[in-house]
């Protein structure tokens, strides 16, 4: 009996490794895992937060960030494309308490021109929003 040659033993464990991830992945995500499976740009945080109404803060829910009890701020910055429709369906309001799905965010400029009474002056961190459970 000869021995495996390794290309082809590579080559068997590349076929099984993408074998395996595309039953894992069918786009819904109760039955996926990760939890999302067209998002690939780094990790997804999961936290429970609290929306808090900032001063001078600008997002997609204009000045409701995301506190988690520290001095640090999360900037809803922008919502994946993925999910944006299902998230845009909720009501975001001043001390809702929610769990959110979410990667940390470069700032684009989308905020750039919009008039407020001046920038955020606290620390905050841009995301993207994955997705938003509320919590009863």
């Amino acid at each position: 009996m000869s021995k495996p040659n390794l290309n082809s033993l590579l080559l068997l464990i590349v076929g099984v490794f993408f074998t395996f991830s595309a039953f894992q992945c069918d786009g819904n995500k109760e039955d996926t895992d990760p939890l999302y499976c067209g998002i690939d740009e780094g990790h997804i945080e999961i936290i429970e937060v609290t929306v808090e109404q900032v001063a001078c803060g600008i997002g997609i829910w204009d000045n409701l960030w995301f506190n988690d009890g520290s001095n640090i701020y999360l900037q809803p910055y922008s919502l994946d494309k993925s999910t944006e429709t299902d998230i845009e369906k909720i009501e975001i309001k001043n001390q809702m308490a929610l769990k959110i799905y979410f990667q940390y965010a470069e700032k684009d400029g989308r905020y750039a021109d919009v008039i407020v009474c001046h920038n955020y002056p606290w620390r905050s961190n841009p995301i993207k929003i994955i997705d938003i459970e509320i919590i009863e």
